[in-house]
């Protein structure tokens, strides 16, 4: 369960467990760790806590952002897990860059994650991949300028690219981002299933990326179908993207419309 409820301002001190061993104010930071409760010696089960597929409790801190806590575990023998893997192969900057908690990322950069800004999972999937994949450009920019400069291009397993995860995520700004720091050619690069960013982008009703894919190289994407017959119009169409459907029409793809799942 990643849906602990850990308190954005917990510092060390208040996590000081009661004295006496009666219950602490702190029993819910207890149980979000799978601790029954804040007595004694619930510090130590805390951090060597696992909540599901192979998640630390300071992988989930660092999943929901909490610098505070993660600092807190470390501190209190935890400092092995910023590089813990979970069952998929994600670290905790991995989680971090996920969720787009840029502090975090920088927490564990310099608490010893500094290689995994560029450590790829079990899909070949990397942190700038993630990050793109969600929108977080301010992410996206710090890894570039932290050793992940690179990585702009790199393609999982399957073959998407940071750009296509950009564009299915409908960020335009990550996408001009990323086009503008080594990743230009990825606007027609396709997966190995056929998928482009502009099948992506129309499929998810993305219009502003569809435009902007349209105007910086992959004008041709409107009528490319992927290794299904698929097109942008058909997808669009079955998906009850409107205003993709429309402007699929404008720029000459009227044709397309008798290909449509609906």
């Amino acid at each position: 369960d990643l849906a602990c409820d850990w308190s954005s301002d917990v510092c060390s001190s208040d996590l000081e467990p009661a004295v006496g061993g009666g219950p602490s104010p702190h029993s819910h930071l207890a149980r979000s760790c799978g601790v029954s409760w804040a007595g004694p010696g619930w510090e130590a089960a805390a951090v060597a806590a696992r909540v599901g597929n192979g998640h630390t409790a300071l992988w989930v801190a660092c999943w929901q952002g909490k610098v505070p806590f993660c600092q807190w575990l470390y501190v209190h023998g935890a400092a092995v897990d910023v590089r813990a893997v979970n069952d998929d192969g994600w670290t905790p900057m991995f989680a971090a860059c996920e969720q787009g908690h840029l502090a975090m990322c920088q927490w564990l950069f310099v608490h010893g994650e500094a290689e995994d800004v560029r450590t790829a999972d079990s899909l070949d999937r990397t942190p700038m991949f993630v990050a793109c994949g969600g929108g977080h450009l301010a992410v996206c920019q710090w890894l570039f300028e932290h050793g992940a400069a690179e990585q702009v291009q790199t393609a999982s397993k399957h073959g998407w690219t940071p750009m296509l995860a950009a564009c299915r995520h409908g960020d335009l700004a990550v996408c001009h981002w990323l086009f503008e720091h080594g990743a230009a050619e990825d606007v027609r690069k396709a997966t190995r299933w056929g998928s482009t960013p502009m099948r992506t982008a129309c499929a998810g009703g993305h219009l502003a990326v569809c435009q902007w894919l349209f105007e910086h190289g992959a004008a041709e994407g409107v009528r490319t179908a992927d290794n299904r017959g698929d097109t942008p119009m058909s997808l669009a169409c079955s998906s009850r993207k409107l205003p993709v459907c429309q402007w699929l029409i404008a720029v000459g793809e009227p044709a397309e419309i008798g290909r449509a799942h609906v």
